[in-house]
């Protein structure tokens, strides 16, 4: 790993893989994929973000929001916003399509190496970012396709199964019954395979992350199903050889050719015929961004004053940059020390010198 962690890293490269998102009709009112606001770049700004993605969009927001509150006569701050390639080119633009938590899944290791209160800390968050992403679609009144419910996790072996009941478990007892963070239902095979239509299947007994949802009624593509994950299904080393690699014009043959067979493995005989356009409309890869612990790094960079970052969010930011984002801009404004703040925001998500020095083991949470 400490091979893979040192691996340089390049520049966007020219020629990436196309997103299926943006194959999509763009929402009316949306700015154009290679939309810039100026025809060279200003001599002075106060602030330059890097990146238009989720992060970025929703620093700037921010910023501005923050301004106007507390300087509401004094002229709106020079942001800079700059991209490499063309807006939500990267991580936010390569997403699954969802804002999905299942904080079940960590929640027993953070208590574990955290305890308790950074635990809730963390979860709490990832609920409160998946509400503050959508109240931010309503209120704005963005046309999106914004489906709000429950989601379903199908684990096929037995030791996960063990170790998600056993979270389930220690959650509904930290939170409230009324309260949606600690909210999990425990499904039985026959109640899945009745009501999901997912099958049995020889696994390998390879510890599987898929991620999949259907486009909704009245869509462009509807009921166009989403496949995506399958690391552990790398050609090499269980997808290790992942690690490092900032190219994303290419696929690893391995987990491209897993994806291709998930639907008809996953749901067996309910599957059916693939369209007559063929099975795979469009097929893609991405970057996630890891750190040596598995937590990001959000906060001022140590010996690098002015310098703020909110990254690496092991490919689970869609629940995790928003808030992240506000988080940054309050510790800019000097509101780090705060009790608001500290009330939310997880101490392990601070980047600090300690953190950066760590050895990279690979994805941990």
């Amino acid at each position: 790993m400490d091979r893979r962690a040192s691996l340089p890293v390049s520049l966007p490269v020219p020629n990436p893989t196309t997103s299926y998102w943006h194959t999509l009709s763009p929402p009316p009112g949306t700015l154009p994929p290679d939309f810039r606001s100026t025809t060279g770049l200003p001599r002075h700004c106060s602030t330059v973000i890097i990146g238009s993605g989720i992060s970025g969009a929703s620093i700037a927001y921010n910023l501005l929001l923050n301004h106007a509150a507390s300087s509401p006569t004094d002229p709106e701050p020079r942001v800079l916003l700059l991209e490499a390639r063309t807006l939500c080119s990267g991580a936010t633009g390569r997403n699954g399509g969802h804002t999905k938590a299942a904080s079940y899944r960590s929640f027993l290791g953070h208590v574990s190496s955290l305890g308790e209160g950074e635990a809730v800390k963390i979860a709490r968050l990832e609920y409160d970012n998946i509400k503050a992403v959508h109240n931010f679609a309503k209120q704005h009144g963005i046309e999106c396709d914004l489906v709000e419910g429950d989601t379903v996790d199908v684990v096929y072996d037995e030791g996960q199964w063990v170790e998600a009941q056993e979270a389930v478990g220690k959650m509904r007892g930290v939170f409230s019954v009324d309260d949606p963070v600690g909210r999990y239902e425990l499904l039985t095979k026959e109640e899945l395979e009745r009501d999901y239509f997912v099958h049995d299947y020889d696994y390998g007994g390879k510890r599987e992350e898929i991620k999949g949802g259907v486009r909704p009624k009245g869509s462009e593509f509807e009921g166009d199903v989403i496949m995506g994950g399958g690391l552990v299904r790398g050609e090499e080393e269980e997808g290790l050889k992942e690690f490092g690699v900032s190219d994303d014009s290419g696929f690893n043959e391995g987990i491209s050719e897993y994806l291709r067979e998930t639907t008809p493995r996953y749901f067996g005989r309910d599957w059916g015929d693939d369209h007559q356009e063929g099975r795979i409309r469009r097929e893609w890869t991405g970057i996630m961004g890891f750190s040596p612990d598995g937590f990001p790094f959000v906060g001022e960079v140590p010996g690098q004053e002015g310098l703020w970052v909110s990254s690496s969010f092991q490919g689970h930011g869609m629940v995790l940059c928003w808030m992240c984002a506000d988080a940054v801009v309050k510790m800019m404004r000097g509101q780090d020390h705060e009790e608001e703040l500290k009330g939310w925001f997880p101490d392990i998500f601070r980047i600090t010198e300690e953190r950066l020095k760590k050895r990279f083991r690979g994805r941990l949470s």
